[in-house]
């Protein structure tokens, strides 16, 4: 089982989106192609997005992005985050 501490100093991906249906249909998409998700947030170092993101781990990215391509889901925004960085990719 993964750690989801916020500010751990784990590998993540945040997904940003224009707004909450948008969050809320990405993580019906995700649950539904079986991709471990979870909701916070969006992190005050990124301003980007509604105000939540989802984070998923990198070795879910390509399941992430095919799951949301698959269903049409608009992703504003993809970081890469260690240790409280974030790298937009």
């Amino acid at each position: 089982m993964r750690n989801w501490a916020v500010g751990s100093m784990q590998k993540e991906i945040i997904f940003t989106f224009y707004n909450t249906n948008h969050v809320i249909a990405a993580v019906e998409v995700l649950i539904k192609g079986d991709v471990p998700v979870k909701v916070m947030s969006i992190p005050s170092a990124i301003s980007a997005g509604c105000g939540l993101c989802l984070r998923v781990m990198p070795e879910n990215l390509t399941r992430a992005f095919e799951a949301f391509a698959g269903n049409q889901v608009a992703v504003q925004q993809v970081f890469f985050t260690e240790g409280g960085q974030y790298t937009a990719i």
